[in-house]
C-alpha cells in the first residue's frame, strides 16, 4: 500500500482566531511593518488583527451570522440566486445576481451595500430603524430586508467597530492612527468600500482601506515554499485577546 506524503497542520494564534489569520498575517506581512496595519476577515469568526512589527494582537468577533446570512431573513451564502451587490443610479437601485438568475436572497456584500444605500436615500435612521414606520423595505423584485434584519446588520457591524478600537487601545493607539487596512474573507472582493465606510464599520480613509481577497490562500502558499521559519516569526509576536472580558465590548457590540 502507498502512503500519502506527510503534510502539516499550521498552529492557531487563539480560539477562533485560526491559522488562517496566521497566513493571513504573512499575506500582508503587517509583521514586518514599522507603522500599524489591520487586517479584517468577515468570514464566521470576524477575526481582526492589529499590529506591527513589534507586536501583534488579534481577536474574533460575531459578525458571521449576518455577513453569511444565517440570521437574515433572505440572507444566503455567494452562491448562484444571491444579490451580490446594490448600486444607486439616478436614485434607483440596480442590483447584480450571481448566476444572472432570478434573485432569491441577499448575501454579505450586498448587505453592506443595502445598508449604505438605505442611509443615503434616508429610509432608515442612525440606529436602522425603518423611517416609514414599516416592518420591511423592499430591495429587488421579491427581496426585501426586515427591521430585525438591520438590528442583525448593526450587531455584527458594531462588533466588528469595537474590536478594532479595544485592539487599537491595547497599542495604545488611535484607530485613525492605523496606516493600512486590509478586509479579506470570502466575499472581501466583492465589498464596496465607499459603502463599508459609509456603514461606520471602520474608521479609515479610502486611500487606507484594501482588498486582499483570499488571504489565507496566499499565505497558505507563502507557508509551502517557505521552511517553517515565517509562521515561527509570525507566532513569536502575535498574542490573543479575548474582546469578552471588555465591558465597554459588550456594551458597545450589543447598543443598536
Amino acid at each position: 500500500m502507498k502512503w500519502p506524503k506527510p503534510f502539516s497542520c499550521y498552529p492557531n494564534i487563539g480560539s477562533f482566531v485560526g491559522s488562517d489569520i496566521l497566513a493571513g498575517i504573512a499575506a500582508t506581512g503587517l509583521h514586518r511593518n514599522e507603522r500599524y496595519t489591520a487586517l479584517i476577515d468577515l468570514g464566521t469568526n470576524g477575526e481582526i488583527v492589529v499590529g506591527n512589527r513589534d507586536r501583534v494582537i488579534c481577536a474574533s468577533t460575531a459578525a458571521g451570522p449576518a455577513f453569511e446570512g444565517s440570521v437574515i431573513s433572505m440572507g444566503m451564502r455567494a452562491v448562484t440566486g444571491a444579490i451580490s451587490s446594490l448600486r444607486l443610479i439616478e436614485d434607483r437601485i440596480v442590483s447584480s445576481v450571481i448566476g444572472n438568475v432570478v434573485a432569491t436572497g441577499i448575501c454579505g456584500s450586498a448587505l453592506i451595500d443595502a445598508v449604505a444605500i438605505l442611509r443615503k436615500q434616508n429610509l432608515i435612521g442612525p440606529f436602522g430603524e425603518i423611517l416609514s414606520g414599516e416592518t420591511t423595505i423592499q430591495m429587488q423584485g421579491s427581496i426585501r430586508l426586515t427591521q430585525k434584519d438591520l438590528y442583525e446588520f448593526l450587531l455584527a457591524k458594531a462588533a466588528i467597530a469595537a474590536g478594532i478600537t479595544l485592539l487599537a487601545r491595547e497599542l495604545s493607539l488611535d484607530p485613525t492612527g492605523i496606516s493600512e487596512l486590509y478586509i479579506a474573507g470570502g466575499f472581501g472582493n466583492y465589498i464596496d468600500t465607499e459603502h463599508l465606510l459609509l456603514t461606520g464599520m471602520v474608521e479609515t480613509t479610502p486611500d487606507k482601506l484594501h482588498k486582499m481577497g483570499n488571504t489565507a490562500l496566499i499565505g497558505a502558499k507563502m507557508f509551502l515554499f517557505g521552511n517553517g521559519e515565517l509562521a515561527s516569526e509570525i507566532l513569536a509576536r502575535s498574542h490573543h485577546v479575548n474582546l469578552e472580558d471588555f465591558p465597554i465590548f459588550r456594551m458597545s457590540s450589543s447598543a443598536r
